[in-house]
Parts: C-alpha cells; sequence; structure tokens
C-alpha cells in the first residue's frame, strides 16, 4: 500500500521537477559559491527569487547575505543540496551509458 507523502516531501518533489532547479544546483556545485545573480543566466529574477526561497526551505542551499557598499547573497549547497547534485550526475551518466550500449539480449 502506497504510503500518502507529507506536504513537505510534495513541495520538494515540485521544487526537484521545476527545469530550472535541477540546472541551478549543479551550478553552484561546480562553483561552490556563487553570488545570486550568476543564476539569472537561468531564470528571471521571480522564478529564481521563488526557486531560491524553495531550495532554502528544503535544506539543499544556504543563502547568506553579505554588506558591502551594497548587498551581495552568496550562495552554497548543503550536504543534502550536494547529495541531489550527486544523484542527478549519476542518473545523467547511466542514461549516457545507455544510449552509447547495443541493445541488450533479453534471452
Amino acid at each position: 500500500m502506497l504510503k500518502e507523502k507529507s506536504s513537505r516531501a510534495l513541495e520538494t518533489e515540485r521544487l526537484l521537477n521545476n527545469r530550472y532547479t535541477v540546472k541551478c544546483l549543479s551550478y553552484i556545485g561546480e562553483k561552490s559559491e556563487i553570488k545570486k545573480t550568476e543564476l539569472l543566466k537561468f531564470c528571471n529574477a521571480n522564478a529564481l527569487s521563488n526557486l531560491l526561497k524553495d531550495a532554502e526551505s528544503a535544506d539543499l542551499v544556504e543563502v547568506r547575505e553579505e554588506k558591502h557598499p551594497q548587498t551581495v547573497y552568496k550562495i552554497t549547497l548543503t550536504k543534502k543540496g550536494e547529495d541531489v547534485v550527486d544523484m542527478y550526475k549519476r542518473i545523467e551518466s547511466i542514461m549516457n551509458d545507455v544510449d552509447q550500449d547495443e541493445p541488450r539480449k533479453m534471452f
């Protein structure tokens, strides 16, 4: 029997199904720490603000506010965020290997 998902699990699932989330998380993982403005190449400012708010609530990223002459937001992955990026990299690797393999015999 299937167990009903909690509202938090549903929110996390919705977040991970967002087409920008994996791109943004992967980019953050590649760079280790980035400025929020660097992610504007993936989506518009409103979508990015919502994505980061949701990702922070899901414990995938940490957003720090630094006061310089103007405010700068620095973003890093949490351990959970790193695990999610690693999972997507493994899936991508598996899919790439499948594409390159010869057709498998069933019997």
